[in-house]
């Protein structure tokens, strides 16, 4: 599958999303997939446009506006520490854990 098909899967699901962890959302990858892909040597070229690309879209769909100084490394640390250590919300789609991890590591204003 394409970076652009899984950013435009991403985008869907946040348009499709009211930003709860908890709502039913149809999507591609768990947050326990993309755990998994993340701690994955392999796949962190995969996991860091996965995660950048979550970022991108909610930040174009006006979900998340970011302070221009914080850097896509930043942004991808917070969401693999976020699903690292709450592997009890793992199962919900991962573009909503991930937005959900950057707002609740304030990187939203």
């Amino acid at each position: 599958m394409t970076a652009r098909v899984m950013l435009l899967a991403a985008v869907s699901a946040l348009v499709g999303s009211a930003g709860t962890a908890q709502e039913e959302v149809v999507a591609f990858y768990s947050g326990n997939k993309l755990y998994a892909l993340c701690t994955e040597p392999d796949s962190r070229l995969f996991c860091s446009g996965y995660i950048s690309g979550i970022a991108d879209a909610a930040a174009s769909l006006g979900r998340c506006s970011r302070d221009p100084e914080i850097t896509v490394g930043q942004i991808i640390d917070v969401g693999i520490a976020w699903l690292r250590d709450h592997p009890a919300q793992r199962h919900f789609a991962a573009v909503q854990l991930v937005e959900k991890a950057i707002r609740d590591a304030g990187l939203c204003k």
